[in-house]
């Protein structure tokens, strides 16, 4: 997640709807693409169904962290406000379920049901710890907050493996310049235990210079991040996993998003095909870049499908709804649905 002090301050219409998916037109990607990449949502889709968009509600926010929670809807994060929000099927229906949100960027289920979010700096306004919520009644507590006596930077996207354990990135995205509210010179990828135990670094200087999303493989193999610079590299990294769950050392760049663009979330189908949200930092045109959208990758790392959605700033996804084959993807402007022939990995109690 690039925070709002990325784009700007103001606050920015939100509308809970469905895909409006435009042809593509994106350049040539690394390694080849099926003959699917380039042309948008069509019903041959081999991923996604075609649904034309559907208005829902509207709200003000800038969006990130999307968990589906069974039985209430849709969690996400309200960064501006600092608000934790659950949009629920009927319209007009939007729960607050946790304010302030202490600068809440990415959240998911652990394997107990209960809500793990890592909690960004915010200008020194965010909690900087990756805490745990209770869903009913709500309830905060935090798992982890220092890396060897240092307060965090901005912990931002996590992924959780079976065994409960929390792998989360910790970059250095808000508004310090200076660096005044450092503790830390890394900008990492840490794991930690689900009761805040054998917190470890395990990726750090020279093997990613800005994490940013996270994500596991349904076989928690390959731990996928997108390493993203404002203005400077934006790639999508696969580290290979040993039995232990550490990386081997053996780093693959599946994706290179070229500047004025970058990776953030992700989330993955049962397929074992991983779902990366991509924004435009910048209006494209014919000469430099493509739009913003969701880029889908074999679990070989081919890309399949690279489909634009019309919002510059796209930011986080999830699977969720019935059948679990709705995914929705948090944006700047808007929150999107898009139909998907697969249903999402589901991870112990994620669902």
């Amino acid at each position: 997640m690039l925070t709002r002090q990325a784009y700007g301050t103001q606050l920015l219409e939100l509308l809970i709807g469905g895909a409006s998916l435009v042809a593509c037109g994106c350049r040539e990607p690394k390694p080849a693409p099926s003959e699917n990449v380039g042309r948008g949502v069509t019903s041959d889709s081999e991923l996604f169904v075609f649904v034309e968009a559907r208005p829902v509600e509207r709200l003000r926010a800038f969006a990130e962290g999307p968990t589906w929670i069974p039985g209430r809807g849709l969690l996400f994060t309200d960064i501006p406000n600092a608000q934790m929000l659950i949009k629920g099927d009927a319209p007009g229906s939007l729960e607050v379920f946790a304010e302030p949100s202490r600068g809440a960027a990415g959240t998911s289920l652990d394997n107990q049901g209960a809500l793990v979010v890592c909690e960004g700096n915010e200008r020194g306004a965010g909690g900087r710890a990756v805490v745990r919520w209770s869903l009913d009644p709500a309830a905060r507590s935090v798992i982890v907050e220092r890396y060897e006596g240092k307060r965090f930077n901005s912990p931002n996207d996590l992924t959780i493996d079976d065994q409960g354990r929390i792998y989360f990135s910790d970059p250095h995205y808000f508004d310090d310049p200076d660096g005044e509210l450092l503790e830390l010179d890394v900008e990492a990828v840490y794991r930690v235990n689900a009761d805040g135990s054998e917190l470890l670094r395990v990726l750090g200087d020279g093997q990613v210079q800005r994490p940013n999303g996270v994500e596991l493989s349904p076989d928690a193999r390959t731990l996928y991040v997108t390493d993203t610079m404002i203005g400077g590299p934006a790639l999508l990294y696969a580290f290979a996993l040993d039995e232990q769950g550490l990386p081997t050392g053996e780093r693959e760049t599946v994706y290179d998003f070229g500047t004025g663009r970058g990776g953030d979330g992700m989330c993955t189908d049962a397929r074992g095909n991983l779902y990366v949200t991509a924004s435009a930092h910048r209006p494209p045109t014919a000469e430099r870049d493509s739009p913003a959208g969701l880029y889908v990758f074999s679990p070989a790392h081919a890309l399949l499908e690279a489909y634009p959605i019309a919002d510059q700033v796209l930011t986080n996804c999830t699977f969720g709804g019935e059948a679990n084959t709705t995914i929705y993807v948090t944006g700047a402007q808007f929150v999107w649905t898009v139909e998907a022939r697969h249903p999402g990995f589901t991870r112990g109690s994620e669902r």
